[in-house]
């Protein structure tokens, strides 16, 4: 995309600064976001609940741990897209939501891509998935259809 002429910038967490400019181009804008979601995961209280399959229990300690910076990070989003006017949002596993309430907002298309690991490691996180379709399916529900109304209406 740079070679192309585009402005490329990648919006994540201050801890990836390292990472990013180790890795990447030298005219990448990295935007920094408050939180640290590597530390999240890395929390006992996470891993166990993970470990034990308690899905709420690992979204409900991922809301408290985000709390103090969540909201911040929506405006910081919104603060970049004013100032960079990109022409497409990729968006993330944790900020998905977000990334589409923004690009509603000022017309910009939104294409969401989710990797693992999603913290800067050199091994592979584990990968779970729910055997419980209904709890799944219903918060999917909810949050698909309250969080970009939410997030319009903060904008």
């Amino acid at each position: 995309l740079i070679s192309r002429g585009h402005q490329v910038g990648i919006l994540t967490h201050s801890p990836f600064r390292g990472f990013v400019r180790e890795n990447g181009h030298p005219d990448l804008h990295f935007l920094p976001i408050k939180g640290d979601p590597g530390r999240m995961l890395q929390d006992p209280r996470f891993i166990d609940a993970f470990y034990d399959g308690k899905l709420r229990e690992q979204m409900k300690f991922a809301v408290e741990a985000s709390e103090s910076y969540a909201l911040a990070n929506v405006f910081l989003l919104r603060d970049y897209t004013q100032k960079f006017q990109p022409t497409a949002i990729l968006a993330g596993l944790l900020n998905t939501q977000e990334s589409i309430a923004v690009g509603q907002k000022f017309w910009i298309p939104v294409v969401s891509s989710n990797t693992v690991p999603v913290y800067p490691s050199s091994e592979y996180a584990p990968i779970g998935f729910s055997d419980s379709q209904t709890s799944s399916w219903i918060f999917n529900t909810i949050t698909h259809w309250i969080a970009p109304r939410l997030q319009w209406w903060m904008m």
